[in-house]
């Protein structure tokens, strides 16, 4: 009986082992180490840390952008209100220390107020057409480079144009600046706010 190849030694060489055999088998450590576990420990108190000092900017830039929306909507709509009825609109930066607001109206400024608590009002003859109001609690402050702008109704001008300017309370500062023919251009000119071009 002829030895079959499997069983067969060559000079100078062992045996082949079937494999598996004779091997030392170490399973891999499971879960993390102390230090592994103590470097991401680390790495989420500095994320954590990092959020709380930004939560502050970011609660602002949300209420800046906020306000700033709808200050732009009612320069919008005093055009369009001057426009589509042929009369006179007046828009007005009113405040008394308690708040600010921009009140878009017909009739003489001083028919508007804008009071501490409450929303702006004007008396008749005068008509409220938009208001934008910024209580002291907000943080924002409502500014304009004048006391009123009119906006024609038949040459289709602002007189004088208008620059208005919203301000946070850690001193990011958005405008909206009019100009002669009403078209708003709108821009940060301190801080920063995301998608909004700088002035």
């Amino acid at each position: 009986m002829n030895p079959t190849p499997d069983t067969l030694c060559r000079p100078g060489r062992a045996p082949r082992r079937a494999a598996g055999q004779g091997r030392s088998h170490r399973r891999a450590p499971s879960g993390f180490t102390l230090v592994e576990t103590l470097a991401v420990l680390a790495l989420l108190a500095a994320l954590a840390l990092a959020a709380v000092a930004f939560a502050p900017d970011a609660v602002e830039r949300r209420r800046l952008a906020a306000v700033a929306d709808q200050a732009l909507s009612a320069l919008h709509a005093a055009r369009v209100e001057a426009q589509a009825q042929g009369r006179t609109v007046r828009v007005s930066a009113l405040g008394d220390g308690g708040g600010s607001c921009l009140v878009v109206h017909t009739g003489p400024r001083e028919a508007c107020v804008c009071p501490p608590v409450g929303s702006p009002q004007c008396e008749l003859p005068a008509r409220l057409v938009a208001a934008v109001a910024s209580a002291p609690s907000a943080g924002i402050a409502l500014r304009a480079n004048a006391a009123s702008a009119v906006y024609d109704p038949v040459l289709g001008t602002v007189t004088p144009t208008l620059t208005l300017q919203l301000t946070g309370s850690r001193g990011t500062e958005l405008r909206h600046v009019v100009n002669l023919t009403g078209r708003v251009r709108s821009c940060v000119a301190a801080g920063a706010m995301p998608g909004w071009p700088r002035c």
